[in-house]
């Protein structure tokens, strides 16, 4: 099979309608749960919707920026995953219309929006200036995202269109407008470089002020200079394991065995359990941090998540995203078993998930009760729901491999080496 064909077969085997079946009925569930606990529980509401934002959104996000980060260093073996980790950018306008959506529910999510007392700097939380300072940054990342997917999937197109393919979608014929042949192609690696550094600095930037003005500053007291840093990380490995869980379905679906072959896998696989071991670094760099340093104010808001009702859930979180991957993953032979990779991957994900649920919910709850019931969950179905919906209707509209990228055809050889 030559690459040009590799844009087509996917829409040959129906990939994903069975998905998208399935995402009406899990965004149906999500409404109705969302619905539920806004009459019965408003504060409920707020806190899973703000849970939830910030993890899909943060995927959305992420996802580019991992695809980024294999071109930045020019990387060959993730080539042919590129865009199953880029097309998460699809979610951003709707992840930043959910954003938006965040302030409206300042009254029970952001105390020192309404108590003149707080012990926030004045200045710097004032609420008009923090929805400025967390919105500006968030729509330049978004921008720079999005215009990224858009010129990975220009120069796919502009190829197809050498080889003599129609567009088969409205993005194909708008986005290839002006398209100046193949000489083109070096200007867009180009750019494409320039714009993902671009989008990685930024990203850790924003992401960290979400954490610390968003999250931490819920706290009355507590305060971390290295949560920054372990909330974004987290973000990232969302991505990563949400691009492993598509390539081990697509593989599947399509019998890729060929294109996402042994060694993509076990790269993958080394990728999941450095990312997950580095996470674990440095959540144990805050909280070795807080043990020996004793202070209330920094002690609290840990104390919190490990004892009480709160601990098997703070503890299930570790042994999610860490302990579980960290045993399987280290021999070779997990790496490259499709079932069991997806297997951690997913693991990870409901960790991940669970982690941005414990950042946030215990600070604000104060009933003698975790309110993680089924109105929670069904919330959670409905944005899963609403992000495979988008996400799969992008992966349609755009070739499935970056058949652009000059170095996809030495990706696809299986014993390449780095």
């Amino acid at each position: 099979m030559n690459i040009p064909e590799l844009a087509f077969q996917h829409h040959r085997v129906a990939l994903g309608k069975r998905w998208l079946r399935w995402s009406w009925l899990l965004m149906g569930v999500g409404l109705l749960s969302l619905v539920w606990l806004w009459i019965t529980e408003p504060q409920r509401f707020w806190q899973i919707y703000l849970v939830n934002t910030l993890f899909w959104l943060g995927i959305a996000h992420a996802g580019v920026i991992f695809s980024a980060i294999i071109r930045g260093v020019y990387g060959t073996w993730g080539r042919a995953i590129l865009r199953l980790a880029e097309t998460t950018a699809a979610f951003v306008p709707i992840g930043l219309l959910l954003f938006i959506g965040i302030f409206f529910g300042k009254m029970h999510l952001f105390y020192w929006s309404y108590d003149p007392n707080h012990a926030h700097p004045k200045v710097w939380m004032q609420f008009n200036f923090f929805v400025i300072r967390q919105l500006i940054p968030v729509l330049v990342l978004s921008a720079i995202v999005w215009y990224y997917f858009y010129l990975s999937v220009r120069e796919d197109y502009g190829i197809l269109k050498e080889h003599g393919i129609p567009e088969y979608s409205l993005w194909g014929i708008r986005w290839t407008r002006n398209w100046k042949g193949p000489q083109e192609i070096p200007e867009i690696q180009k750019r494409l470089v320039n714009f993902g550094i671009t989008a990685i600095i930024l990203f850790a930037l924003t992401w960290s002020f979400i954490a610390f003005d968003m999250v931490m500053a819920m706290d009355r007291v507590w305060y971390s200079t290295m949560f920054g840093g372990y909330f974004f990380w987290g973000a990232l490995l969302e991505a990563l394991a949400f691009t492993i869980l598509m390539t081990i379905y697509v593989r599947k679906r399509l019998s890729w065995d060929q294109i996402f072959h042994e060694r993509v896998l076990h790269d993958l696989g080394i990728l999941l359990f450095a990312f997950a071991t580095f996470w674990a670094n440095l959540l144990w760099a805050q909280w070795l941090t807080i043990w020996y340093g004793n202070i209330p104010e920094e002690t609290e808001f840990l104390y919190t998540r490990i004892v009480g009702m709160w601990k098997p859930l703070g503890w299930a979180t570790f042994i999610l995203i860490f302990v579980i991957p960290f045993v399987v993953l280290i021999r070779k032979k997990p790496k490259v078993t499709p079932w069991i990779l997806g297997s951690m991957a997913l693991t990870v994900l409901v960790g991940l998930w669970l982690a941005r649920f414990m950042e946030i919910v215990p600070t604000l709850w104060h009933k003698p009760y975790i309110p993680l019931g089924l109105g929670e969950i069904g919330a959670t179905l409905g944005f899963l729901g609403l992000f495979m919906f988008v996400y799969l209707n992008a992966l349609h509209r755009v070739p499935l491999v970056p058949v652009g990228d000059p170095k996809l055809e030495e990706a696809l050889v299986p014993t390449h080496h780095h």
